[in-house]
C-alpha cells in the first residue's frame, strides 16, 4: 500500500515538473513562443489543406493571449499537481485521507490533458492544421507524447491502492 501511494506521489510530482518546466521555458523564451503561436494562427503553412474552418489569426493581441492561456495552464497544472502530490504525502499512512488528498494531483493532470491534447492536438492539430507546417510538427508530437503521459498518470492517480502493496 505505501509503495503504490509513494509511487503516486512521484508521478504527481512528474507531472507537475513536466507543466512547470514547460511553463517557466515558455516565460524564458516568451518572444519565440509568441512568435511560434502567431506563425501556427497565421496558418500560412498549409500546403495540404489551404482551407479550414478556422480561418487565419494576424493578431498579434490575439496570440498574445491565447499564449498567456497556454503558459497559465501549464503553470496552474503544475501547482495543482505540486499540492496534490505534497497533501498525498501528508497524508500517505491513512488510506482514507489518501484517497481523498489525491484530487489535486489528478487536476493537474487532467490540465495537462487540456494543454496538449484539447489545446495543441484538438485546437493546433485538427483546427488551426498545425501539423502541415514544418515548425508545428515537433510540437505536434511533444503534445500528443505529453498528453498520452498526463492521460495515464490520471488514470493511475484515480486507482484505488491495493490493499496489499
Amino acid at each position: 500500500m505505501l509503495v503504490t501511494r509513494g509511487l503516486k506521489i512521484v508521478v504527481a510530482l512528474c507531472i507537475a515538473g513536466l507543466a512547470g518546466l514547460y511553463g517557466i521555458q515558455n516565460l524564458f523564451n516568451i518572444g519565440e513562443a509568441h512568435g511560434f503561436v502567431s506563425l501556427m494562427l497565421s496558418q500560412q503553412e498549409r500546403p495540404a489543406y489551404p482551407s479550414g474552418l478556422i480561418p487565419p489569426i494576424g493578431s498579434a493581441a490575439i496570440a498574445w493571449a491565447i499564449l498567456a492561456i497556454i503558459i497559465l495552464t501549464e503553470l496552474a497544472a503544475a501547482m495543482c499537481a505540486l499540492i496534490g502530490a505534497w497533501s498525498m504525502f501528508q497524508n500517505r499512512n491513512a488510506s482514507d485521507e489518501f484517497s481523498r488528498s489525491k484530487h489535486m494531483a489528478m487536476l493537474g493532470a487532467g490540465l495537462g490533458v487540456l494543454i496538449w491534447f484539447g489545446y495543441f492536438q484538438v485546437i493546433g492539430g485538427a483546427g488551426l492544421q498545425m501539423w502541415q507546417a514544418q515548425a508545428g510538427q515537433g510540437p505536434m508530437t511533444g503534445s500528443f507524447q505529453y498528453a498520452v503521459l498526463c492521460f495515464l498518470a490520471l488514470i493511475f492517480l484515480a486507482q484505488a491502492e491495493p490493499e496489499n502493496i
